[in-house]
């Protein structure tokens, strides 16, 4: 298991690679990973997200699921903590 932390604003991303799925026929990896404030450690609930053709909102326990595309940027929003953005290299 893997886990980053970025403080970006007042946010701790902890990226918790749970689920770690490799397609031989499109070689694209999908992952689970957990959002939380950077000060309680709280999951932060209700965190909108775009990331290529995949949009949605974080879960009870602030955990959203992407599929790695390569070249993508993940934007992140939430009516608390403002916008924010993810390169490649912090989503991978």
């Amino acid at each position: 298991m893997k886990t980053y932390h970025y403080s970006l604003k007042n946010i701790f991303v902890a990226l918790a690679f749970f689920a770690l799925m490799v397609s031989t026929t499109e070689a694209r990896q999908s992952s689970s990973f957990q959002v939380l404030d950077h000060n309680t450690h709280e999951p932060i609930i209700g965190l909108i997200y775009h990331y290529a053709d995949q949009k949605g909102v974080s879960d009870d326990n602030g955990f959203i699921k992407l599929t790695f595309v390569p070249g993508e940027i993940l934007h992140l929003s939430h009516v608390n903590y403002g916008k924010w953005s993810l390169n490649e290299e912090q989503v991978q």
